[in-house]
């Protein structure tokens, strides 16, 4: 059992029954706009659910990966149910970095190298923006940046504007022989528009 994640017990009169939300918060979170994750989650005031029902959907918020622990209260009251979400932000969660090497070689003349870098900061406004940053050196070399931002709180609907400059350099052969090398530059800027796949998760057990 991975006991870091298990959710708290339930403090329910009416266990496995369906009963109205007459509430439904987030606590505790650093950076993340609860907003966010209530939306994600999927849970409204109103709403007829039962303790399982009301577990499988705070468990979707395992998909972002930047949630250490949720714990979910679920409280009966006068025929209602009252529920609160507590989860636990990774020591990342609000900026995460990854390095990688690439090396390739034909064996004979052309061998070439990268060193790349991806940085990505996380929860930039109350609607959950994110920069990625992109930085190759070597052989190919790049730089590139993407902000990519939801139209509202949780919304599945995105913009990300993005920029993107690099070069690589290029060996020229004559009868098999190296003549000399050419060095190539490019620049682009787009507009990207979409919507992702709604946050789905498993909660371990």
């Amino acid at each position: 059992l991975d006991g870091k994640r298990l959710a708290a017990p339930s403090t329910t009169e009416h266990a496995g029954l369906a009963l109205p939300l007459a509430k439904v918060e987030v606590q505790g979170t650093r950076h993340i706009n609860p907003d966010i994750l209530l939306a994600q989650s999927g849970l409204q005031e109103g709403q007829m659910l039962t303790p399982e029902q009301i577990r499988k959907a705070t468990a979707r918020l395992y998909g972002r990966d930047d949630l250490d622990y949720v714990e979910t209260e679920i409280k009966d009251e006068d025929g209602k149910r009252n529920v609160t979400i507590k989860p636990t932000e990774a020591v990342w969660s609000s900026s995460r970095l990854r390095l990688g090497l690439e090396l390739a070689s034909d064996f004979a003349d052309n061998n070439s190298f990268s060193i790349g870098m991806m940085h990505v900061a996380s929860s930039l406004n109350s609607y959950g923006a994110e920069l990625r940053t992109v930085a190759r050196i070597g052989t190919h070399r790049m730089l590139g940046m993407q902000l990519w931002q939801p139209l509202a709180p949780g919304s599945p609907w995105y913009v990300a504007p993005s920029m993107e400059y690099g070069g690589t350099s290029l060996d020229i052969y004559n009868q098999g022989l190296r003549t000399y090398r050419a060095s190539l530059r490019y620049s682009s800027a787009t507009l990207a528009a979409g919507r992702i796949r709604p946050v789905t998760g498993t909660r371990p057990h």
